[in-house]
């Protein structure tokens, strides 16, 4: 039998605001809530952990999605890398083939696109992130060893290999460097089903 205990978390996270000046940042508080489940098998979750932003931009008007956006692509996910970095955020490049440039001037056929979750080793993470001593506590040195951990933002889900999807996405020049984000997180993201050939995305209730 799994057994869950939980915990709640306060950290703070660094989100871009998006649609105001693209340097800009905000510090908002999230809770996090920590599901941990105690025995898995072989590269298990042993831990969720959910951010919930106290606020967050609206961009639910795709006519604003449309207007605030720098690129907007329709591309095909072929790879992706997860990595952790401070007070245990973790983040994701997800490596797209663009097959169709809606908006924007953008030369390769290959972009990056950075969103906030992911799913990383739990000795990973804990070495960055402090955890809860109950839950270091509570399972084995096997699990830590096999288990990770699983990282989202405010209950979107993460996104799928070999899926198409159109991005939304911000420009972001720092230090020399361009990246590319979603649109206010999952809201300017949006997936193609593939039955409907119609495209949907993750809002919350």
């Amino acid at each position: 039998m799994k057994k869950i205990l939980s915990i709640l978390l306060i950290t703070f996270l660094i989100l871009s605001i998006t649609g105001c000046s693209k340097n800009e940042t905000s510090f908002t508080t999230v809770t996090s809530q920590q599901e941990i489940v105690s025995n898995i098998e072989d590269n298990d979750i042993i831990l969720n952990i959910n951010c919930k932003p106290d606020n967050i931009y609206d961009f639910t008007d795709e006519g604003v999605l449309n207007e605030k956006s720098d690129i907007i692509f329709k591309g095909l996910l072929i790879n992706k890398k997860s990595y952790v970095i401070e007070n245990g955020i973790v983040k994701t490049d997800y490596y797209f083939n663009i097959s169709t440039l809606i908006k924007g001037d953008y030369i390769s056929q290959q972009i990056t696109v950075t969103d906030i979750g992911g799913i990383v080793p739990y000795k990973e993470y804990a070495k960055v992130a402090k955890l809860n001593k109950n839950f270091e506590n509570d399972i084995s040195e096997a699990i830590k060893e096999k288990g990770e951990i699983k990282y989202t933002f405010d209950g979107a889900p993460l996104l799928d290999l070999n899926a198409e999807y159109n991005i939304y996405c911000l420009k972001y020049d720092i230090s020399g460097n361009t990246f590319y984000s979603p649109l206010g997180n999952y809201q300017g993201i949006f997936s193609l089903n593939a039955s409907t050939q119609t495209l949907e995305r993750y809002l919350p209730n």
